[in-house]
């Protein structure tokens, strides 16, 4: 994640406005230790590195994993190479089969709803079709 953030913030230039009141209002929340529900509409692939960017700093999330919400990407895309597996395991991925198994996406959710239990935040991208 401290990768990411530096090439977002000093390669890309990327500044996310009001991140202060934002990360306050997230850690307010993460402290009520409630299941904490984050559902973003999704664009690239750069969404869920961005939210997490916007919800709390790199450091903070090295310092308090618990900050960096779990994540839900296309299992397809996480299992191309070993780069993107070790990214996955380390920015807390359960990885989805899109259009697989029944079975295999009800276990998916199965885990997630055991981590919303447990008081951690789960971020989510609920795509639909695009208009």
């Amino acid at each position: 994640m401290p990768l990411v953030v530096f090439l977002m913030r000093f390669g890309f230039r990327w500044r996310i406005r009001g991140a202060a009141r934002v990360r306050r209002e997230y850690a307010a929340l993460l402290a009520e230790r409630r299941p904490l529900l984050v559902v973003a509409n999704h664009l690239t692939m750069l969404d869920s590195a961005v939210i997490g960017w916007g919800l709390g700093s790199a450091l903070g999330h090295v310092l308090r994993p618990r900050g960096l919400p779990w994540n839900v990407p296309l299992r397809s895309r996480v299992e191309k190479s070993w780069l993107w597996r070790s990214l996955a395991y380390l920015t807390k991925c359960v990885s989805v089969p899109r259009g697989g198994d029944r079975r295999e996406v009800a276990e998916v959710l199965e885990r997630l709803a055991h981590l919303l239990r447990s008081g951690e935040a789960v971020l989510i991208f609920p795509e639909g079709g695009r208009s």
